[in-house]
């Protein structure tokens, strides 16, 4: 799930704190009790979901229980920033071999990816370094088949070596490192 860190001044005389939160202006559904602090105060809220926004307020309290009004609210929408895995790939056709059989077709194959909503299968005819791009991509949004191929690439030049690799895309459109190269 997503969380998010609120961030506030300590208040003079507070012995401890309470965050308030919920998925409507005003509407504070969920608390939090959170320590005093010295100068700064701050507290991740974990288990949110995400893409969803939140408001959150705080209260000081006395060491008497005494609770002030809620601060001035904010609102705040947890992303997902974490990428999929990136797939393990095989390929047939002359993968590993120099290029693809006479009738001109790569077949690409890999295992689902948790989290992986699609892939970016890619094709060149030399290896990828740095930021340099592949001569060719395509969006494959089907789930991967045992013993299926999740992608062929066909018209190709039988003798010319080609070089594969795939993507993961997760729902929030993180992408995962490229696969190894084939």
């Amino acid at each position: 799930g997503g969380k998010i860190t609120l961030n506030w001044a300590a208040t003079q005389y507070a012995t401890k704190y309470k965050v308030y939160y919920g998925t409507g202006r005003g509407q504070y559904s969920r608390t939090i009790d959170v320590p005093g602090g010295v100068t700064a105060m701050a507290k991740t809220i974990e288990g949110l979901a995400n893409g969803v926004k939140y408001y959150f307020a705080v209260t000081a309290l006395s060491d008497k229980n005494q609770e002030t009004g809620y601060s001035n609210e904010v609102s705040l929408t947890p992303l997902d920033t974490i990428a999929p895995a990136k797939p393990a790939v095989s390929g047939t056709g002359g993968v590993g071999s120099g290029g693809p059989q006479s009738n001109g077709e790569i077949a690409l194959y890999w295992s689902p990816v948790p989290d992986a909503i699609s892939y970016i299968a890619y094709l060149g005819t030399r290896p990828r370094t740095g930021n340099e791009e592949y001569l060719s991509s395509r969006l494959v949004t089907t789930t991967p088949a045992a013993n299926q191929p999740n992608t062929v690439f066909t018209s190709l030049n039988p003798g010319t070596t080609y070089y594969l690799a795939v993507r993961s895309v997760d729902i929030y459109g993180n992408k995962s490192d490229y696969s190894t190269e084939i």
